[in-house]
């Protein structure tokens, strides 16, 4: 069963604290959505689950097991991560971009598997179309997408996205939400994914972590125990109303306090 674990975790960039006493324990098949204002730790703390980044103090455990007792080719095939953005410097393929997230998997030799992967890959997101269009063509919005591709095909037990909508719309942004999280259920994976739309997140996830300043852990649970009117006052400074909505909260934002 997957798992990620954190206990009493820190983090500091030179002396600036970001994240202090971080106590999580994520188990099992699932989307888990983290949330919070800009600037609390969301980036940094998944960058501590997936080894990229080493705690101040506390620890990470991964399936059990110490991030720091992996080896990164052991870590890179336990867990896909997609980052925030990625520009391609120099020319390359979407179907070449794709296929550079099955290098743990082909040992740099391609396999018939690896491309009928990569190609599985992109027809779930819509692209399969521009498998041979140069990435450096591609709107910002079709990069994420690939970005997420790459992602998947590693087919790793766990996976990581750090805003994986942030440059597609709104139904791109619901089709990709929806997507992971039909994913999680139906190959037991657990994905996490950092979300800045309250409404997605409640919608969707099936845990979600709130982090508040100054980088503490206000709160994790389901949608309806964490998402709430007092929770978005408290963290993000905003009076809202909440009604249900399929049995998940909705959220109909007022207006900003102290703004």
């Amino acid at each position: 069963m997957p798992s990620i674990r954190t206990e009493s975790l820190c983090f500091s960039y030179g002396g600036n604290d970001i994240l202090h006493d971080i106590d999580l324990d994520i188990e099992g098949k699932g989307l888990v959505c983290i949330i919070g204002p800009n600037g609390v730790g969301k980036s940094t703390l998944i960058k501590c689950f997936n080894g990229l980044l080493r705690p101040t103090s506390g620890t990470v455990s991964v399936n059990g097991r110490p991030v720091g007792d992996y080896s990164v080719k052991e870590l890179s095939e336990l867990i896909g991560y997609v980052p925030s953005s990625t520009t391609m410097s120099f020319p390359m393929s979407v179907i070449d971009s794709v296929l550079l997230g099955r290098d743990s998997k082909s040992k740099w030799k391609l396999d018939p598997s690896d491309v009928l992967a990569a190609y599985r890959a992109l027809k779930v997101m819509r692209l399969d179309d521009m498998a041979l269009r140069n990435c450096n063509a591609l709107s910002a919005g079709q990069m994420q997408k690939v970005n997420i591709c790459r992602g998947l095909v590693r087919d790793s037990d766990i996976f990581i996205l750090d805003e994986p909508t942030s440059n597609l719309d709104i139904k791109h942004q619901i089709f990709i939400t929806n997507f992971l999280q039909i994913l999680a259920e139906e190959s037991g994976r657990l994905i996490v994914m950092i979300s800045h739309d309250l409404n997605i997140a409640a919608r969707f996830a099936d845990k979600v972590v709130v982090l508040k300043e100054p980088g503490v852990l206000c709160a994790y649970g389901r949608p309806e125990e964490v998402i709430t009117e007092e929770m978005i006052r408290d963290v993000y400074s905003v009076s809202s109303r909440i009604i249900a909505h399929d049995g998940r909260p909705h959220v109909i934002l007022d207006y900003a306090e102290n703004w």
